[in-house]
């Protein structure tokens, strides 16, 4: 196994791919909290605790002013833009890991380790802890960036070290366990290509549809009864007093004309627009379980999923390591 993971390491870390994907990782760590400073330092009234016009504000001089304005800057937690690229390293992964696998089959890499001795199983957790170990040194050296520049533009802690501490246990996990994804793919297909344009396929699909799943799920199961359908154009309107207190003008400012009021629906009970009783705990299991919501919810600060997303994502580890591991003896490897 020693040999194995020497050789492994040896080849991986002279590999473009592993290269490029570093760079690319920290330099967009490093420049999102910039682009973020930059953007509060010409649109500031944006990036105050409630969006402002900051010229209604009577300040008495051009320097208070600014000194508001740095004040708003400062108040930005740096932490805040840690995991934001995780989407992007979602994508790197899968190149990296499908490119690497996929040159032991290409190249006959696996045939010879087998002939010379080395056994199955220890081949695929070779393979498994490099890429593994090889992903998590990237995600560290990426979030490692971000945070060191955000801490010089924005200069202020919101999390204690505990917190931010079990943040980056989550991020770890969530990558380790997307990595055992792809390497559990990458293992059985045995071609560089395939493996790779099967694993972005699964990433685009986690991608568009963890944002669907989060946002159905953040959405009320139940609405009350100030709230209205359109019934011509199924526009919802939520009323901030009840319907029989409305006025024509009230009406006219929420953009409904006087001839659509008799259209409008009430639309107290239950939301028709999430998911409700089975399919609703279906939902949740899965933005519990999925990488893609996981990352969505690290990206987020949801913090309150990390106990789940730590359990989750070493279930996901162990299974598709042992599926893996079965498959992979049975294989006929021509």
């Amino acid at each position: 196994m020693i040999r194995l993971l020497r050789a492994n390491y040896a080849r991986i870390f002279r590999s473009w791919y592993f290269q490029l994907g570093v760079v690319i990782f920290i330099i967009v760590n490093v420049v999102m909290p910039i682009s973020t400073y930059r953007d509060m330092k010409k649109y500031p009234e944006y990036y105050t605790q409630d969006v402002i016009d900051l010229d209604e504000i009577p300040f008495e001089s051009e320097e208070e002013r600014d000194e508001y304005i740095e004040y708003t800057i400062k108040e930005t937690s740096h932490e805040g833009y840690m995991f934001d690229s995780g989407g992007l390293f979602f994508f790197i992964i899968p190149i990296i890991v499908g490119l690497f696998i996929g040159t032991d089959y290409s190249d006959g890499t696996i045939r010879n380790k087998l002939v010379v001795g080395h056994t199955r199983i220890n081949l695929y957790l070779a393979n498994l802890i490099t890429c593994i170990s090889v992903s998590v040194l990237i995600y560290l050296a990426g979030i490692a960036a971000s945070y060191i520049t955000g801490l010089i533009c924005f200069k202020n802690d919101v999390l204690s070290a505990s917190e931010t501490f079990l943040f980056v246990i989550a991020g770890i996990l969530i990558t380790a366990s997307w990595t055992a994804i792809c390497t559990l793919i990458s293992m059985l297909l045995h071609s560089k290509a395939g493996s790779v344009v099967i694993t972005l396929l699964i990433a685009c699909f986690m991608a568009i549809f963890s944002v669907e799943i989060i946002y159905a799920l953040t959405e009320p199961e139940f609405l009350d009864e100030n709230v209205y359908m359109l019934e011509e154009s199924a526009t919802t309107f939520e009323f901030s007093k009840p319907f029989e207190e409305m006025t024509e003008e009230d009406f006219m400012d929420q953009g409904i004309t006087p001839g659509e009021i008799d259209n409008l629906v009430s639309l107290k009970g239950e939301n028709p627009n999430v998911p409700h009783g089975v399919k609703r705990e279906i939902f949740k299991l899965v933005r519990d379980a999925s990488p893609g919501c996981q990352i969505q919810n690290l990206a987020d600060w949801q913090d309150e999923y990390n106990d789940k997303t730590i359990l989750w994502s070493s279930v996901i580890i162990l299974l598709t390591t042992s599926a893996g591991i079965f498959v992979f003896r049975k294989q006929n490897l021509k």
